[in-house]
């Protein structure tokens, strides 16, 4: 988050958590002062895979469009909402979700909306993830 805030990149974050929890694990990593915004699901209606948690993050972060927002999420809910507001999308694994169930979301039909967002991983989303290789370092 400090390399984010320190570049001008404003972070904003949407969960499916209640505001307390929010405010809590925000405190627990003392990233209070680095966060522009945040949305929770006392903030909508429908939590993900509904894409309402989305949107009220882009609101917050007017006049900046979806093509100007990047989403990084760890779950196929945050996958399948973003892709529902047609957000570029990162999906990370430290969710605990195969990539297989990454992928599914990405492609999953949704009635009524006009296209997906775009996930990105290490290579295109619709390949399999090869592990980050740790940088060694030479002394």
């Amino acid at each position: 988050f400090e390399r984010l805030f320190a570049d001008g990149i404003r972070i904003v974050l949407a969960t499916s958590a209640k505001q307390a929890e929010l405010h809590f694990h925000r405190g627990l990593l003392g990233v209070e002062d680095l966060i522009h915004a945040a949305t929770s699901k006392d903030d909508v209606e429908h939590s993900k895979p509904c894409p309402d948690i989305f949107e009220a993050a882009l609101r917050r972060v007017r006049p900046l469009g979806a093509s100007e927002v990047l989403v990084v999420g760890d779950s196929p809910w945050d996958v399948k909402a973003a892709c529902r507001v047609g957000l570029r999308t990162v999906a990370v694994r430290c969710g605990g979700f195969p990539d297989a169930d990454l992928i599914a979301a990405k492609t999953e039909p949704h009635p009524g909306e006009g296209g997906h967002g775009r996930v990105f991983g290490a290579g295109d989303v619709s390949e399999p993830h090869r592990p980050l290789r740790r940088r060694q370092d030479h002394a």
